[in-house]
């Protein structure tokens, strides 16, 4: 084609005689929706099969996860307790039943897990007035209230085993750390191995609180267990050193490794992708 005929077209694009044409948009639309959905239903096939997978082995750090946690704010004396992340409300149900007098905020993104919550759990077998939710993002929640708690408990999960890259920066860890009391500890629940390759993700996130808390202690819910294997970890941070409680459980080794996360860099997929392709071990 010279250029007398692209004029002659107008300027239009031309297809060359004997060339495929070009997908519709509706075509092209179709198949974007067709691989969301392929994408989406992997995705939850991936965490179902996880799921059931780990039922009979998670419950060996679970118990002892809430153990320690009440332990500490037990020791810390807290009255006020923010939950980011609220899953079955075991947590919250526990310290109502421990201390009636205690207020538990919680904030859950998804109405549909405090209704399962509802039907299916503790929380919806009897009356807990001192437990309020709210249904909101957790970061944008710690953005806008002026409320203060004794202790923060960060427990936000996106997937099986990750956490949403947004509520682990230096960023939303400082507005966690402004929301505290004078003396007031951030506790923290990760899913991590102590060692190998999928302990990643838990060194950066160390490093990362270290930016903002100038004293941190990670707690091992089962210290017998392989170090390689997956358990809950218990993250105790403040900005107080004096805060910490003394404790009689054992204490993890990880130390912080590299850069901070941060809102303009937090690759926190491909840190705990470390997980998977190490191959996920619970025992």
């Amino acid at each position: 084609m010279d250029e007398a005929d692209i004029q002659a077209a107008g300027g239009r694009d031309v297809v060359p005689e004997g060339a495929p044409a070009a997908p519709s948009s509706a075509t092209r639309r179709a198949g974007l929706f067709l691989l969301a959905f392929a994408s989406g239903f992997a995705v939850l096939t991936i965490e179902l099969t996880g799921a059931r997978l780990i039922a009979p082995v998670f419950g060996l750090s679970a118990v002892p996860w809430t153990a320690v946690i009440g332990v500490i704010l037990t020791a810390l004396g807290a009255v006020g307790l923010g939950v980011l992340g609220a899953a079955a409300l075991s947590l919250p149900v526990a310290f109502q039943e421990w201390r009636p007098d205690m207020r538990v905020d919680v904030v859950e993104i998804d109405p549909a897990v405090t209704d399962n919550a509802c039907a299916h759990f503790s929380y919806g077998k009897a009356q807990y007035p001192n437990i309020h939710v709210t249904h909101d993002d957790a970061r944008i929640f710690l953005r806008k209230t002026d409320r203060r708690w004794d202790a923060i408990d960060l427990d936000v999960f996106d997937h099986l085993l990750t956490v949403p890259w947004t509520m682990v920066t230096v960023e939303t860890l400082t507005k966690a750390a402004d929301r505290l009391e004078p003396g007031g500890l951030l506790v923290a629940n990760v899913l991590s191995p102590l060692s190998g390759p999928g302990v990643g993700f838990l060194q950066r996130f160390r490093a990362t609180l270290e930016e903002v808390f100038p004293a941190l202690r990670v707690h091992a819910t089962d210290p017998g267990r392989d170090p390689a294997a997956i358990q809950n970890l218990i993250v105790v941070a403040a900005s107080d050193p004096t805060a910490l409680p003394d404790i009689d459980w054992p204490r993890a080794a990880p130390g912080p490794v590299g850069r901070p996360l941060s809102d303009a860099w937090a690759p926190v997929e491909y840190l705990q992708g470390g997980l998977f392709l190490g191959g996920v071990r619970w025992n």
